[in-house]
């Protein structure tokens, strides 16, 4: 059940800086810094109040997914995700991300799809891992798809 109030503060930080960070931190809080050691997405939860992913996680468990942090201008950086704003890092900030009630007025047609992924602006970004789904991704999108009745073939 998603939480009525998520609210998530994206921070990216390169190495000295969240170095200062961190230490800062662990000292005024008493406790360590929640740094996942599996699975990126974990900083994401409405459990945790503070977390930071690595910029070697992304090459664990999200290989495919992590294609695109290895390809951008973010590479070697670490991302603090907070549930409050920090205001020390307020010149790092990156975005937040929320719950929304956003609906699209439509999907894309099977013809737009094909005309998206042929788009230069897609195939000039996209990196080249991105579109080689792992055997156990194939099998986890299936068991999704097919538990919510979505079939492809």
């Amino acid at each position: 059940m998603r939480p009525k109030q998520y609210l998530k503060h994206i921070y990216w930080m390169r190495e000295a800086e969240f170095n200062q960070f961190r230490e800062q931190f662990e000292r005024s809080e008493q406790h360590s810094l929640f740094i996942p050691k599996e699975y990126p997405c974990e900083v994401l939860s409405p459990a945790r109040r503070i977390g930071v992913v690595r910029p070697e996680l992304w090459n664990k468990a999200c290989k495919r997914q992590g294609s695109w942090y290895r390809t951008s201008d973010k590479v070697g950086q670490s991302i603090v995700v907070s549930s409050k704003p920090l205001p020390e890092l307020e010149k790092s900030l990156w975005g937040r991300v929320s719950v929304t009630q956003f609906r699209p007025p439509r999907l894309p047609k099977t013809e737009e799809l094909h005309l998206l992924l042929k788009d230069s602006h897609y195939t000039l970004r996209a990196p080249e891992d991105w579109p080689r789904l792992s055997e156990d991704e194939k099998v986890k999108f299936r068991r999704y798809f097919d538990s919510r009745g979505i079939f492809f073939h």
